[in-house]
C-alpha cells in the first residue's frame, strides 16, 4: 500500500556561485520539490536505530537493504511499491555466523552482502543467510593498530578496506587488504591531523574522558572515500588506479573546518568539554556523500545547530533551538557546484540516497519508516 503524508512543494531559485567553478556556477540555479513517503511495514516494526544508518540501498532492484540488529535479519523494503518485502535471517554464532556488532552493509548482488563489525567480515548469501567468504585481517593489522570501520567496493570484489587509528601518535589511515595476493597498503586520510585536533579530553586520571571525532568509510560509484566530521575534506581512493585523491573545498555557508580554541586541548572538568563539544556543532557537522548516477552528480548533507541557554538534566547538550541543515552538490570530479539551506530537513546523520534522481533522506514518523525526498532541477540564468 501507498502511503504519503505532509506533501509539501518548495520552489527556490538558488543563485550562490562557491567553490571552484565559480563562473559556472553563476550561470546555474536549481528549483528543488520537497515530499514525504510512508512505507507500508506489513504489520512488523522496522528498524529505525541510527537512522537507517547500518542499510545500503541498490539502484539495480530499487530495494533498500536494512540490517535489524533487535532479530539479526536484513529487511527488504520496495521503494517503488513503498513496502517491506521480505526478511531475510542470519545466525549470529556458528559457521554461517555473522559479525558480533554488524555496522556496515554493503549489497554485492541480488545473491550476496558485505556484513561488517570493526574488525570482522565477510560475505553473506541473501537467500538462506550462509557464509560466503570470511575476510581475515589478522595479519594485516599491527598491535598498535585498530579497526574503525570498513567497506567494500562489489566490483573489486578482492579489495577490502578499513580504517585504521594507530597508537600512541592517535592518527587515521585508510588500509587495503587485496586478498588475492595477500598484500596491504596504508594511505594518509588525515593529513591535517584534525581526528587528533578535533579530539577533546579530560586528562584527570580520576575523570578521564574522552569524545573524539566521527571519521566515516564508505563505497561510493565504485570508489572508498573516507570523510570528517569536523572538515568538510574529501579523500577518495580511485581503485582502477591505485592512488587516493584528496579534496579541499572552500564552504559557502558553514566553516571548511571547525575553529577549535586553545582551551579545547586543556580541559579540566566535563561541563568543559561540553561547552567545547557544544560550539564545535554550532560551527559545521559534515556527513556523507553519495552519488547521483541520472544527473552524475554527488550529494552531501552538513549542518550547524543553535542551542537555547537551558538544558536537561543529564544532557549532554543544551536544548537545540533548530539544526541547519546544507545541501552541497558536486559535480562528478568532485567540484563544488552549489550549497543551499534545506529547511524540511532536520539532521545530516541520517541515511540518504539517491534514487531516479531524486535524494531520498530518512525521517521517523510516529515510529514508522518514511523519506523525505527531495528532487533538483538545474537551470540556466538569463
Amino acid at each position: 500500500m501507498n502511503s504519503k503524508s505532509l506533501v509539501v512543494i518548495s520552489l527556490i531559485i538558488f543563485t550562490l556561485a562557491c567553490g571552484k567553478k565559480k563562473e559556472k556556477s553563476s550561470e546555474i540555479s536549481f528549483i528543488y520539490e520537497v515530499d514525504t513517503v510512508l512505507i507500508d511495514s506489513k504489520s512488523n516494526i522496522l528498524y529505525l536505530e541510527r537512522g537507517l544508518g547500518i542499510s545500503d540501498y541498490n539502484p539495480n532492484e530499487e530495494i533498500l537493504y536494512n540490517f535489524n540488529r533487535f532479530d539479526h535479519s536484513i529487511e527488504k523494503i520496495d521503494l517503488n511499491s513503498l513496502e517491506l518485502v521480505e526478511k531475510v535471517f542470519f545466525e549470529k554464532e556458528g559457521p554461517n555466523g555473522i559479525p558480533s556488532y554488524v555496522g556496515n552493509i554493503k549489497i554485492v548482488n541480488s545473491e550476496s552482502v558485505f556484513l561488517s563489525d570493526n574488525s570482522k567480515s565477510g560475505l553473506f548469501g541473501l537467500d538462506e543467510g550462509d557464509l560466503i567468504n570470511k575476510f581475515d585481517w589478522k595479519d594485516a593489522i599491527s598491535d598498535k593498530e585498530t579497526h574503525w570501520g570498513q567497506t567494500h567496493i562489489p566490483t573489486f570484489d578482492h579489495l577490502l578496506f578499513s580504517l585504521v587509528k594507530k597508537r600512541p601518535d592517535e592518527t587515521i589511515s585508510l588500509k587495503l587488504l587485496n586478498t588475492k595476493f595477500g598484500l596491504t597498503s596504508d594511505f594518509d586520510v588525515d593529513p591535517n591531523k584534525n581526528y587528533k585536533t578535533f579530539t577533546l579530553k579530560i586528562t584527570d586520571p580520576a575523570n578521564f574522558t574522552m569524545l573524539d571525532p566521527l571519521v566515516f568509510v564508505f563505497a561510493e560509484n565504485e570508489k572508498v572515500f573516507v570523510t570528517h566530521e569536523f572538515s568538510n575534506e574529501i579523500h577518495v581512493y580511485h581503485p582502477d588506479a591505485d592512488s587516493l585523491q584528496s579534496i579541499f573545498y572552500q564552504s559557502a555557508i558553514t566553516p571548511s573546518k571547525v575553529v577549535t580554541q586553545e582551551k579545547d586541548q586543556n580541559l579540566s572538568h566535563f561541563n568543559e568539554l561540553q561547552q567545547s563539544y557544544q560550539a564545535y556543532l554550532e560551527q559545521a557537522k559534515f556527513g556523507v556523500l553519495v552519488w547521483d548516477e541520472l544527473n552524475k552528480r554527488y550529494y552531501r548533507l552538513s549542518s550547524y545547530m543553535q542551542f537555547a541557554d537551558t538544558r536537561k538534566e543529564g544532557a549532554l547538550l543544551s536544548d537545540i533551538l533548530k539544526s541547519n541543515v546544507v545541501l552541497s552538490i558536486f559535480d562528478e570530479d568532485l567540484q563544488l557546484i552549489r550549497e543551499m539551506l534545506v529547511p524540511e530537513l532536520v539532521s545530516e546523520r541520517v541515511k540518504y540516497f539517491v534514487k531516479d534522481g531524486s535524494l531520498w533522506v530518512f525521517k521517523n514518523i510516529d515510529d514508522e519508516l518514511g523519506f523525505v525526498r527531495i528532487s533538483l532541477i538545474e537551470r540556466a540564468d538569463k
